[in-house]
């Protein structure tokens, strides 16, 4: 961006989380579009046949983690700025480039703040966040639940003396897969999910394990209510263990949303794609 004369601000809004802001400014003030990818990633994790931070090529196509999501669209705004200042267009509307952090994780260190602290005010937002070259309307909410267990500690060879959390966990996991959500099927997006991402438990091979960590993702529709959801979650979890030996806590959230097909912004996207 310095390359192509533009004037890039680093904000951090956590601790290491770094967001970058770019203005490409109009040659009048009446808009502001917001165009923004993401720059963080899910972790790497293990299994990789290419390493995950190479962005190696292979065969016309680049491996590593975040490759598609998101590097692949920050590349794409990279290059939509500097051709815009290579071929010195001057735009009816300010863009406003900002390439985020932490999205994957609810954007709380990201977006959210930048918007709050009205160190970005967009009219209008693009957000670069796709890999199949569809215009996006519509997209699921999601809630991130971590759910903790509370056992009873004994040696593991008597094992009756003591209460599980392990053992407790499998149990809650086979009824959060059960759920079924009530909703309305709906023109773009697939009925609602359940992923159980990690679980976590015990200190020892040989102690009868008194805690258990499980952490869950939640994708909704737009016409899902959270609450809802929340109280299906304490009446499955209650009928697994009534000594209600467990607690859970939303650990990120974020809303469904869904925009008319007629919004200017797709009207303009399908005209020119």
């Amino acid at each position: 961006l310095a390359k192509s004369g533009l004037t890039t601000r680093l904000v951090e809004c956590g601790k290491n989380r770094f967001s970058t802001i770019t203005v490409l400014k109009a040659r009048n003030e009446k808009a502001v579009l917001l165009m923004t990818p993401h720059l963080d990633t899910v972790p790497a994790g293990r299994n990789w046949k290419f390493p995950p931070l190479s962005g190696q090529m292979y065969k016309n196509r680049i491996y590593g983690r975040g490759a598609s999501d998101c590097k692949a669209n920050v590349a794409v705004g990279l290059e939509v700025m500097r051709s815009l200042v290579e071929e010195k267009r001057t735009l009816d509307y300010t863009i406003v480039f900002a390439a985020t952090a932490d999205e994957e994780a609810g954007s709380y260190h990201g977006l959210i703040p930048l918007l709050e602290r009205k160190i970005i005010r967009p009219d209008y937002a693009l957000i670069l966040d796709s890999d199949d070259f569809n215009i996006i309307i519509a997209q699921k909410g999601f809630l991130h639940v971590r759910l903790n267990i509370t056992g009873k500690k004994a040696h593991g060879a008597y094992p009756e003396r003591g209460i599980n959390a392990i053992d407790l966990g499998t149990e809650f996991i086979k009824k959060i897969k059960q759920i079924k959500f009530p909703h309305k099927k709906h023109p773009l997006l697939r009925p609602p999910t359940i992923n159980i991402g990690t679980i976590r438990g015990g200190d020892k091979v040989n102690v009868v394990a008194d805690w258990c960590q499980i952490e869950f993702d939640i994708r909704y529709l737009p016409d899902m209510r959270k609450d809802t959801i929340l109280k299906i979650i304490r009446k499955n979890m209650h009928a697994v263990s009534k000594a209600r030996n467990y607690a859970f806590e939303i650990i990120a959230q974020q809303n469904p949303c869904h925009i008319d097909t007629d919004h200017v912004l797709v009207r303009s996207l399908k005209e020119a794609s």
